[in-house]
């Protein structure tokens, strides 16, 4: 009984060690080519059109 145990064990560890190594070794997902169109026009934004929130506190 306890070498089934084992046996699975290894047949577990063996199959997480192989889904871990295969993403280590994966290529990178930008390089995926997506085709189509876009729905909707990017944004023309720069780095100075864009500023953070103002928040305040409301007391209640």
């Amino acid at each position: 009984m306890s070498g089934l145990i084992s046996f699975i064990f290894y047949i577990l560890l063996g199959y997480f060690a192989y889904h871990f190594l295969q993403g280590l070794f994966k290529k990178d997902q930008s390089d995926t080519i997506v085709e189509g169109k876009q729905k909707s026009p990017p944004l023309d934004l720069k780095e100075e059109d864009v500023e953070d929130a103002k928040f305040k506190d409301v007391e209640e």
